[in-house]
């Protein structure tokens, strides 16, 4: 009878360490889920961040298409390039070419 109280005590205590280190170890586990979750959440937050930049640069370029496509639609492109690479004038101007070319 003796035995059997030691020998409940004693499995009473091995009981009660094995729960107390199940708990720390989940306890634990836990812990680091948090802190991956964490740097991930930061990570994303760095990308989201990147990724907004990069939206606003690509709007502010596709208005500055617009605009040329615009520009490119009006006749005052089509005597730019006229002028430019074809070298045609209107016969009332007066085309003078330099030496540097």
């Amino acid at each position: 009878m003796v035995q059997t109280k030691k020998r409940k005590r004693s499995q009473s205590k091995f009981n009660s360490v094995f729960i107390v280190i199940a708990v720390f170890s989940l306890c634990f586990g836990v812990m680091v889920q948090v802190m991956n979750l964490n740097k991930k959440s930061k990570d994303y937050d760095e990308k989201i961040a990147i990724l907004t930049e990069q939206v606003a640069f690509e709007e502010a370029r596709k208005d500055e298409l617009d605009k040329q496509y615009k520009y490119m639609q009006t006749k005052a492109y089509v005597e730019d390039v006229a002028h430019e690479k074809l070298n045609l004038v209107y016969p009332d101007e007066i085309f003078i070419k330099s030496n540097d070319d």
